[in-house]
């Protein structure tokens, strides 16, 4: 027969090692908690940014799992945030301006998380040009002795566009996506739209509000950026989508006729001339693919409006006039003097000239791999001085260098005829299946391939004028756009 053991003792005799109070307990793990705040301090002060990123790990991983559960958030996520970036930077979050692509990749990785979980990856047309144009970017990377840290910012400056092509290409249940996300993600276009006006018809005061008065004088009022970093950034926006509502419309959509009316009359009053000449491309690819007399009517009703309404705006406006007869003038007379061999500080045409043909001059140097990714026209090569500006005695724009206003002579030059090569293989791969989508499916799907079709059409203008397909605000959008209509093709074909 057992022993009786004592009250509270363990039933072999033995010392009770556990904690007998729950007063015992927490004064354990509050021993526990101040040593592991020591050891976080000790770490912080020691490596500090090892410590920062140990802090946000856990915040990531949760939104990670987040991301992998609900796709469709995270991408309604990812749009809205580009779309609310310069307003948010505005409000004084301006770290916010690469958060775009830190989210890009944390989606991305959701995905292929999702993917090895369920033991497959949905296919997509973008699958081998994008890999192609990853690997040939590596390769270039290596030629040109490019550190890894560059290169990869480099190539994630085009890459993220792709990204959010997969991500919006493999969400599930696209279209009741689609239904729900689709008047949310428009509604930061109206709303710009509406601003836009007011700053043209009201002026000052509504400027001084947005505490943006240095643009009205810039300007006298005449170009109405909204709440964006400036008038062509709203033009960009507005043109995709404008082109987005109008696809809508033509389908048969109401509720759309408005919005598609508030972006033009925003577009137009942004004096945003790229804009404009992106918007007529657009119309111009939309008669090219449906071939009806309702699409002519069309183009002729918006180009002449664009016209008159442009005419308009700059005819009221010595200060926009003034601008456009100098920057007119200075492209001959800057094609002329480069000829010449002033394509130094001697240079005093138009800059976008001096871009495209300073440019190819460097292209042809190395024409097959480029200068290697981060090294020459984008963000990447500004933020992080590159050499090549100094070895070819690049010109800055007013003491400073500034991402490419020609996003294609950019792209050719930094990936050389290799890459490019890769990179316009997606965007083929995106006009043949919006081209497809447009003539099949329901009145939706149709609707979104039609859009992708004219905004394929706008970003190749919008690429001759400015770094586009850089800039997340319109490169992420036309991209994700393009998903869309391949993920609903599919759904609807399923």
């Amino acid at each position: 027969m057992s022993s009786p053991r004592p009250p509270g003792g363990p039933p072999n005799g033995k010392p009770n090692t556990t904690f007998r109070t729950p007063a015992g307990r927490n004064g354990a793990l509050a021993a526990f908690a101040l040593a592991l705040a020591a050891a976080a301090g000790l770490l912080a002060w020691r490596h500090p940014w090892l410590a920062l990123g140990l802090a946000l790990l856990w915040p990531a991983a949760l939104l990670l799992v987040a991301v992998a559960r609900r796709p469709g958030a995270g991408l309604a996520l990812l749009l809205g945030l580009v779309l609310l970036q310069d307003p948010l930077a505005l409000a004084g979050l301006g770290w916010l301006q690469m958060a775009d692509e830190g989210l890009v990749l944390l989606l991305s990785l959701a995905l292929l998380v999702d993917a090895w979980r369920q033991g497959r990856l949905s296919r997509s047309p973008l699958d081998l040009p994008t890999l192609a144009f990853l690997a040939l970017a590596l390769l270039s990377a290596l030629w040109q002795a490019v550190p890894p840290w560059i290169a990869g910012l480099g190539t994630l400056s085009l890459l993220k566009g792709l990204l959010a092509y997969h991500l919006a290409a493999r969400l599930p249940r696209p279209r009741r996506a689609l239904l729900r996300g689709l008047p949310w993600l428009l509604l930061p276009a109206v709303a710009a739209a509406l601003l836009a006006l007011a700053q043209r018809l009201i002026g000052a005061p509504v400027y001084a509000a947005l505490g943006r008065s240095d643009y009205y004088q810039l300007w006298q009022g005449g170009k109405a950026p909204s709440f964006y970093f400036n008038h062509n950034a709203l033009g960009h926006l507005l043109v995709l989508a404008g082109l987005l509502c109008l696809a809508l419309v033509l389908a048969g959509s109401r509720a759309a006729r408005w919005p598609a009316l508030l972006c033009l009359a925003g577009l137009l009053v942004s004096a945003s001339r790229e804009g404009w000449l992106a918007a007529l491309a657009g119309l111009l690819a939309l008669a090219l693919r449906q071939r009806s007399r309702r699409s002519l009517v069309l183009l002729a009703l918006v180009g002449g409006g664009l016209a008159l309404g442009g005419g308009a705006v700059y005819l009221g406006s010595p200060l926009l006039r003034a601008e456009l007869e100098r920057r007119s003038a200075g492209v001959w007379e800057g094609w002329r003097l480069y000829r010449m061999g002033y394509d130094g500080w001697a240079y005093r045409g138009e800059y976008r000239v001096y871009n495209l043909l300073k440019s190819w001059d460097i292209f042809l140097d190395q024409p097959l791999l480029g200068t290697g990714p981060g090294r020459f026209g984008g963000a990447t090569a500004v933020r992080y001085p590159s050499p090549v500006y100094e070895a070819y005695d690049f010109l800055p724009l007013d003491g400073a260098y500034i991402p490419l206003d020609v996003f294609w002579s950019r792209l050719l030059t930094e990936f050389g005829l290799l890459g490019a090569a890769a990179y316009l293989a997606c965007l083929a791969a995106v006009g043949r299946q919006a081209w497809r989508a447009e003539g099949a499916g329901r009145p939706l799907g149709r609707a979104l391939g039609l859009a992708a079709w004219m905004s394929l059409a706008a970003i190749l203008v919008l690429g001759c004028l400015s770094p586009a397909l850089e800039d997340s605000l319109s490169a992420l959008p036309f991209w994700a756009l393009g998903g869309m209509s391949w993920a609903l093709g599919q759904e609807q074909a399923s």
